[in-house]
């Protein structure tokens, strides 16, 4: 059964390796570079980014994701709800900051057959999730709000890691439109390799050594793969085959995942990675802590890849908390509901915002709540105002901003923007800031009807995480997030990031941008 024991947390580590060797540390004064910390899970919170319920500071990062030359490259998508991420951080505070941040789905085609509670896609079985005590419960994006949603030859993009069977327990799912060119994406163990093929977690994948990524590698049972190709009749016939790296870095590490094996007093899996435990690891909840149900194993590599649990802690359960910190949006006071980073809140308890700011639109607000998987929607237990100037929030707040261009300057970076809300603001540029949807440095006009997110800096100044362009209503399931990982990751000329040639999916739109 190990073979099938392999989930998203491998290929986090193999991210992790390949950040250790981007630069991913922190410069000393004498030159040296220090080891960041590493954590992998899933992601409970926007406006920064919430990992398994821990506030990351992103302002000064780009997403990436695994390309297929198998380096990491910059991502056209947007962090949501659900995805499993990895990343290396300063752990420093309260709020670490981010160096970098890698993304990674689990599989990518088309529904073959549904049940009440789960599908099935490129052989995958794929479980939905509706009990907090095992872990984060399903969130849907897309066209999908449920699992109701689904249906046989729909196309979805799926993020979730694996249990001990190798079904993968989704965290989120993504129903995006086809394309005339169908594409597919599976990670997965390798069960077998034979001449002109291999299986992948059950699923064939035809392929020829000149597709192996990185070059000279060699296949064998146990290896971890990201196979991009098309699909075929009960196979995949294979456009590009990552190679996974499974080592550990050195350093601090914390995983957030399924339970795959547990022996107390001696070792604990979190999908394929086996991390010792001693007489010194502090063990919480332990109640909590089985096969099957999720857990947080805080662990020390040393240098030769072997980990060391220093705290294993069990999931509480019935806790499952998101967190979504911005303006609020399309306020209805009829049925006390409005939207937040784009994402329906249900105030069914008619809670009442502490602080001082209005259930209106435009109020900022931190909202923490769960997802109700009959709806869809986040049911809020707390309603908090946020400060304009973001000193609640240190070091960065998001807000979302609409409006109509009304000056540039290219050479300062910095632009006017004339919204109803919130009058006449100016909003400033750098190299890390997204243009999407046209968008680009080099053609902002007055005029221009665009959507900003910005960070509130601690002055109260405004500097733009994303900038848009073609202002449209994003609906009630935000984040778009179509995983396109095999990018080039090419940026623009000026050294701001561009993905104005992405045409990937906001999770309402009816547009899927394959990999």
């Amino acid at each position: 059964m190990k073979n099938f024991a392999i989930q998203y947390v491998a290929v986090a580590v193999g991210l992790s390796a390949l950040m250790a060797g981007c630069g991913g540390g922190n410069s000393g004064a004498a030159g040296t570079t220090t080891p960041l910390s590493k954590t992998t899970g899933t992601i409970t919170g926007l406006g920064s980014v919430y990992i398994d319920g821990v506030a990351y500071d992103d302002s000064q990062v780009q997403v990436q994701e695994l390309g297929d030359d198998g380096l990491l490259h910059n991502s056209s998508s947007d962090l949501g709800i659900g995805q499993q991420v990895s990343l290396s951080h300063n752990g420093v505070g309260n709020k670490p900051r981010i160096t970098q941040i890698a993304l990674e789905s689990a599989v990518k085609g088309t529904v073959s057959s549904v049940t009440a509670s789960g599908f099935t896609v490129l052989q995958q079985q794929v479980k939905v999730n509706s009990d907090s005590s095992i872990g984060p419960v399903t969130y849907f994006a897309g066209l999908a709000t449920t699992i109701a949603d689904i249906a046989a030859n729909d196309r979805v993009i799926v993020y979730g890691q694996r249990d001990a069977t190798g079904a993968i327990v989704a965290t989120r799912v993504q129903e995006v439109s086809a394309q005339v060119v169908e594409r597919v994406k599976l990670t997965g163990v390798v069960n077998q390799v034979s001449t002109g093929f291999i299986i992948v977690s059950n699923m064939r994948v035809n392929y020829s050594a000149n597709m192996l990524k990185p070059l000279g590698v060699s296949l064998v049972p146990g290896d971890v793969v990201k196979v991009l190709g098309v699909q075929a009749t009960a196979a995949i016939n294979a456009v590009r085959v990552v190679h996974i790296n499974k080592q550990l870095a050195s350093g601090l590490l914390t995983l957030n995942g399924l339970v795959t094996s547990y022996t107390p007093g001696q070792s604990i899996g979190i999908g394929e990675q086996t991390i010792a435990i001693n007489g010194s690891t502090k063990i919480e909840r332990a109640a909590f802590i089985a096969v099957g149900k999720y857990a947080k194993v805080v662990a020390v590599v040393d240098a030769n890849g072997v980990a060391t649990a220093s705290k294993v802690e069990g999931k509480l359960a019935g806790v499952d908390s998101v967190t979504l910190v911005g303006d609020i949006a399309n306020y209805n006071a009829l049925s006390n509901s409005f939207t937040v980073r784009g994402i329906t809140v249900s105030n069914s308890l008619n809670l009442v915002p502490t602080g001082s700011c209005a259930m209106a639109d435009g109020s900022t607000v931190s909202v923490v709540g769960s997802i109700n998987t009959t709806t869809g929607n986040v049911t809020p237990v707390l309603i908090a105002c946020v400060a304009s100037t973001g000193k609640l929030f240190t070091p960065f707040v998001h807000r979302e901003y609409k409006g109509v261009v009304g000056s540039v300057n290219t050479a300062d970076k910095t632009l006017t923007l004339t919204t109803v809300a919130r009058g006449t603001i100016t909003i400033a540029w750098d190299t890390l800031t997204r243009f999407k949807d046209g968008a680009r440095a080099t053609n902002l006009a007055a005029g221009q009807a665009l959507e900003v997110d910005a960070y509130v800096l601690a002055d109260g100044k405004l500097l733009a995480k994303k900038i848009a362009a073609n202002l449209r209503d994003r609906g009630s399931h935000s984040g778009n997030d179509d995983d396109s990982s095999f990018d080039d990751g090419s940026d623009d000329s000026d050294g701001s990031s561009d993905d104005s040639s992405d045409d990937s999916p906001d999770d309402n739109s009816n547009s899927s941008n394959d990999d």
